[in-house]
């Protein structure tokens, strides 16, 4: 890595000489190389992060059925392409990383904003789905009586005080 680092100031250096820069002209060239290098490397991480993050939603459960519908498809191409983007900064030479400058931080920031919107809708849906699981579970444990008066079965709900199966001595949500 720094023999590269020293091949790319070596020919920044003939560059400069041949076009008649001066040396604090060349020092502030290059510190804004470096800069935007450094800057490439951090989103870099950054996108590897939200592929993590992806990666491990999708592993949950209950991400399963959305795998198989329409948005399955999208949401695994955006896991590949950010891979692939990953990838390709990690193998590129110090030159290349220099030379697309900014327009590589441009797509590294645009594919995290494509992965992190996939995150936050497959959180949604998790807890969509979650919250349907728990509402069916308590649905079973505790039926509403067929009075036309929905409102005094609530209030007896609520007013029960003997304990749920779930809260009996000895047991737990995971044993029922």
């Amino acid at each position: 890595m720094a023999a590269a680092a020293w091949d790319v100031l070596s020919k920044a250096a003939n560059l400069a000489q041949m076009s008649g820069l001066h040396a604090a002209m060349l020092v502030a060239v290059l510190t804004t190389l470096l800069r935007v290098h450094q800057s490439n490397k951090r989103e870099c991480a950054r996108l590897e992060r939200c592929h993590r993050r992806l990666h491990q939603l999708l592993q949950w459960p209950t991400t399963g059925a959305l795998l198989c519908s329409e948005l399955g498809g999208p949401v695994v191409m955006a896991l590949v392409d950010a891979a692939e983007l990953v990838d390709s900064y990690k193998k590129s030479t110090l030159w290349r990383r220099v030379r697309s400058g900014r327009r590589m931080a441009t797509q590294l920031r645009d594919m995290q904003d494509v992965v992190n919107s996939y995150c936050g809708l497959l959180l949604l849906v998790n807890a969509h789905l979650l919250l349907q699981q728990q509402a069916t579970r308590h649905h079973h444990h505790h039926p509403v009586p067929a009075s036309s008066d929905t409102s005094t079965a609530t209030i007896h709900e609520a007013n029960d005080t003997s304990p749920s199966p779930s809260c009996q001595e000895g047991t737990t949500d995971r044993d029922t």
